[in-house]
C-alpha cells in the first residue's frame, strides 16, 4: 500500500510527463527548489508544506484529492 508521499510522488511524476516538463522545468514554473523536487520525487521530503501542495494544485489544475488518490 503506498503512502501519501509515494502517491504524491507518483502523480506529480505523471502531471509532470503529460505536461513534458523535467524537474528543473517545474522548478521554474513554481518557483519550488529543484533539489526539493527531486526529494518528493524520490518519496524522501521530510515534510511538504501546504503552499507546496497548493501551488501544484494551481500549476497543473487539480485539485487536492487528485495529487493523492
Amino acid at each position: 500500500m503506498e503512502n501519501y508521499a509515494q502517491k504524491l510522488a507518483k502523480n506529480i511524476k505523471k502531471l509532470r510527463e503529460i505536461n513534458n516538463m523535467t524537474i528543473k522545468e517545474l522548478s521554474q514554473k513554481t518557483g519550488i527548489n529543484s533539489c526539493f523536487l527531486i526529494k518528493i520525487g524520490q518519496s524522501k521530503a521530510k515534510r511538504i508544506f501546504l503552499a507546496y501542495i497548493e501551488t501544484f494544485c494551481k500549476y497543473f489544475n487539480v485539485g487536492i484529492d487528485e495529487l493523492f488518490e
